[in-house]
């Protein structure tokens, strides 16, 4: 049986950034947020804005047979939950990813899919909509992602140095 304590982490994550949003129309959904996944291991994101989205890979059933890992994946959970706040403040969009695969699509013509790592892997995509995403395969000290960010985001082509 398969722990549902990574998917619920990024659930309960997304619904405090949820409850922080401005009201939207009915049937309106959020963006910058994982939607329904269309096959095991992708999570999808509809990029509407600068959107830097942190991946920690978490396998299926992972927490229950490693003992440290959920010590691991609650430290990550809380300071992305600061990241989160600070990007936001600044006018990013930030997301949270388990999967090892990310679907990325907008209305400026971005559709692509990205294999993020091996398991037990971080990390961080930058994306704009319509244009390629930068991946950043290593973590970043918390402090450095919004320094990140706004050097992806204001570079017209962001370069390779960047990126990796």
């Amino acid at each position: 049986m398969r722990s549902p304590t990574p998917r619920v982490l990024v659930a309960l994550t997304a619904l405090a950034t949820m409850a922080c949003e401005p009201a939207r129309r009915e049937g309106e959904r959020p963006t910058d947020t994982p939607g329904p996944a269309d096959t095991v291991g992708l999570t999808r994101i509809v990029v509407t804005r600068p959107t830097v989205a942190a991946y920690f890979i978490i396998p299926d059933g992972a927490v229950d047979t490693m003992p440290d890992l959920a010590v691991r994946a609650d430290d990550w959970n809380y300071a992305m939950a600061t990241v989160g706040d600070s990007l936001e403040a600044n006018g990013f969009g930030f997301t949270l990813i388990t999967e090892p695969s990310v679907r990325l699509t907008s209305n400026a013509g971005l559709d692509t899919t990205v294999a993020l790592g091996e398991s037990l892997s971080a990390g961080y995509v930058f994306v704009r909509p319509g244009q390629p995403p930068c991946v950043r395969r290593h973590p970043l000290n918390p402090d450095s992602v919004l320094a990140a960010a706004r050097e992806v985001f204001a570079a017209s082509t962001p370069t390779h140095e960047v990126c990796e």
